[in-house]
């Protein structure tokens, strides 16, 4: 052990471990404090919400209790003088101050408003038999204040929550309500001037779930459903708690403190955003690990200076031993020949590959001497090496035995341990490549023999169609046609009779030889614009059709590529056709834009749709696939039955044909 120690490395090892514990001492005293910090950070957030959860407590049991007493006064005055009773009348008398307050009204057991402090001209004509507030008194006998959900005032037109109490006749049946309108803003008016921070909230939460107010910051809301947020579990163990959870609205990791009212059937909630609560801790413990890890690094510095003292020369050696193998190796192993030569051309050492490619000796592998070859092949590098770093090229070699090779030669310059220029150079038999690039050059010459046969048989194929649709569709109707004007030519009388027929059946001719040349024909994109041969297509759509058809092009700043017009074109006519054949529509949607660096294109119907997880697809959907891949397209197709299709194209903007033969042929194929 003693001598272990005493030795290189046990030195180092003893250096490592001081470093180590004393590093572990820092770090732990470091993490100990930055934990005290940090829920010392939380403790004070939880009693901040704590207190703004009891003062916003009061203060809506305040509004509620203010609004209650208006209530009571109210009906008080409705008992002892009818349905006569002037709210604004009772307001001028100052018995209550409604100053708080966005509306005061009587309504009758029918729904019917009788008084109100709201001035419009729709008094006479508004019902609330519908309204919750309504229907919940209608259904209890029991004298108790009704608070609503948030709703939409139909007399100031504004969101409100009702604040209500039950009417009684003399008899004691149902007699009506009188209501009092509170904006949902008036229980979080109290903290309008507070200085808060855009995540913190404060709200009033019925106990279903829905907010009454909401305050977040400094924009005020209401009406959120926030049924399924952790709160309601909390609230079931504690009516007064904190927790810690995500904003069930924004997601937001919050700091809340929350109480149940006992008296009403709300909750109170103050929330706190955790990256606020944080922040200042955040800044503290960065600066202090900045301090400790400085301490650190210098700790570790010191130790590694120290070491490399200890192991410097030893690596040293090993270093130059391990570089001596690596060279040796790449040098033997290397497929390139590699030779050493002298600036007089003489070899002072080779590898294999050299061996194999001039045909060395293994002992007198001298014997080629660059200086001085002979013939076609004679080439003095070496001299053209002096004065310069480095030399590269293709030239014809000489072997040994005569024969000569194409070869690629990298050299260059260095000089020796004594200071003797010495010239390293790698050369490459690049005769198979030549082989294999004149391969290549008759390959390319028969694929382009191929596409010009695939273009003449898609002439052909063109050719075919036009014939067919002429004697199929065209010819019969003309053949007709004629037969109906030999007999007006031989009866007058069958004028009337056929001479209609006759001009329809022409229109029909001209309709179909419309349409093939529509189907077949190129648009001509290099006279008009895209958009108006697009709007021209769905004009025929929708005539032939019936469809409704919604094309927006606003963003669209038309300048592509000529091809990539045309691809875009051919794939919108490709999924009206689809569209028209088997979606059943009723409306197609059509939209096409450009930003810097993305063309869009996306088409939607509202059909029978279709299961587009399928692997199998139509041949309109393959060549629609087969169009958007010719422009490194990317192709989103949506579809389920009953919801109809949505197809999304994504092109990139500076994107050219990836072969121009190949696109020339897609373009004589389709005229």
């Amino acid at each position: 052990m003693r001598r272990f120690l005493s030795s290189t490395y046990g030195a180092v090892i003893i250096v490592a471990i001081f470093c180590i514990a004393l590093n572990l001492l820092i770090w732990n005293q470091q993490i100990q404090q930055l934990e005290a910090d940090r829920k010392a950070s939380v403790a004070a957030a939880i009693q901040r919400n704590n207190n703004l959860v009891l003062a916003f407590e009061q203060y809506t049991i305040k509004t509620i209790q203010n609004a209650d007493a208006i209530l009571k006064i109210v009906r008080m005055e409705y008992e002892n003088v009818g349905k006569g009773v002037n709210i604004l009348d009772l307001t001028s008398r100052q018995l209550f101050n409604a100053d708080n307050f966005n509306g005061i009204a009587i309504i009758d057991e029918t729904g019917k408003m009788i008084s109100s402090n709201v001035s419009t001209t729709l008094t006479n004509d508004l019902n609330f038999r519908d309204r919750s507030y309504f229907r919940h008194h209608l259904q209890n006998k029991n004298d108790q204040l009704f608070l609503s959900k948030p709703m939409v005032s139909r007399t100031i037109k504004k969101p409100i929550i009702a604040l209500s109490r039950r009417l009684q006749k003399p008899d004691g049946s149902f007699g009506g309500v009188v209501v009092v309108q509170v904006l949902p803003s008036t229980f979080t008016r109290l903290y309008a001037g507070a200085k808060t921070n855009p995540r913190d909230i404060l709200s009033l939460i019925s106990l279903d779930g829905i907010t009454f107010s909401r305050r977040t910051g400094s924009i005020d809301g209401f009406g959120e459903d926030i049924s399924k947020s952790p709160l309601f579990t909390y609230v079931k163990n504690k009516s007064v708690a904190s927790y810690f959870a995500k904003d069930a609205i924004k997601g937001v990791p919050t700091y809340f403190s929350y109480r149940k009212m006992q008296d009403y059937p709300i909750i109170v909630t103050a929330g706190v955003a955790e990256e606020d609560v944080l922040a200042g801790y955040y800044l503290r413990a960065s600066r202090d690990r900045l301090y400790s890890t400085v301490i650190s690094i210098l700790l570790i510095l010191f130790s590694v200076l120290v070491s490399i003292g200890f192991l410097f020369r030893k690596k040293s050696l090993r270093k130059l031993k391990e570089s001596e193998v690596k060279y040796r190796s790449m040098f033997q192993n290397s497929k390139d020949a590699i030779l050493l030569l002298e600036p007089n051309g003489k070899i002072i050492d080779h590898n294999l590959a050299a061996r194999q490619v001039f045909g060395l000796n293994p002992v007198a592998g001298n014997e080629l001497n660059f200086n001085h070859h002979t013939g076609r092949a004679a080439f003095d590098f070496t001299g053209d090496l002096q004065g310069v770093e480095s030399y590269n090229g293709e030239h014809l070699f000489t072997r040994t035995d005569g024969s000569v090779f194409n070869g690629e030669i990298a050299s260059a310059m260095y000089n020796n341990s004594d200071g003797q220029p010495i010239i390293i150079a790698i050369i490459r038999d690049n005769s198979e490549r030549k082989k294999i690039e004149l391969k290549l050059i008759s390959e390319r010459k028969k694929r382009h023999q191929m596409i010009t046969r695939q273009v003449i048989m898609g002439q052909e194929r063109v050719r075919e169609t036009i014939g067919r649709e002429l004697h199929d569709n065209v010819n019969q109707v003309l053949t007709t046609v004629k037969l109906y004007l030999d007999m007006i030519s031989k009866d007058q009388t069958l004028y009337s009779q056929f001479f209609s027929k006759s001009m329809k059946l022409i229109d029909r001719s001209i309709q179909d030889i419309r349409n093939l040349s529509h189907d077949l024909s190129a648009p001509t994109l290099g006279i008009r614009s895209l958009i108006d041969s697009i709007i021209s297509l769905l004009e025929n759509v929708k005539s032939s059709s019936g469809l409704q058809v919604h094309f927006c092009h606003h963003s669209f700043i038309e300048s592509m590529d000529m091809d990539l017009k045309l691809a875009v074109y051919r794939i919108v006519q490709e999924q009206l056709n689809n569209i028209v054949k088997h979606a059943a529509a009723e409306n197609i949607w059509i939209e096409l834009s450009k930003s810097d660096e993305k063309i869009k294109l996306c088409i939607r119907d509202d059909g029978r749709g279709f299961n587009s997880s399928m692997n199998q697809k139509g041949i309109g959907i393959n060549n629609i696939f087969g169009r958007a891949r010719a422009f490194e397209g990317i192709v989103d197709l949506e579809s389920s039955t009953g919801n109809g299709c949505t197809l999304t194209i994504l092109f990139p903007v500076s994107i050219m044909p990836v072969d121009r033969a190949i696109s020339t042929t897609a373009t004589l194929e389709e005229i």
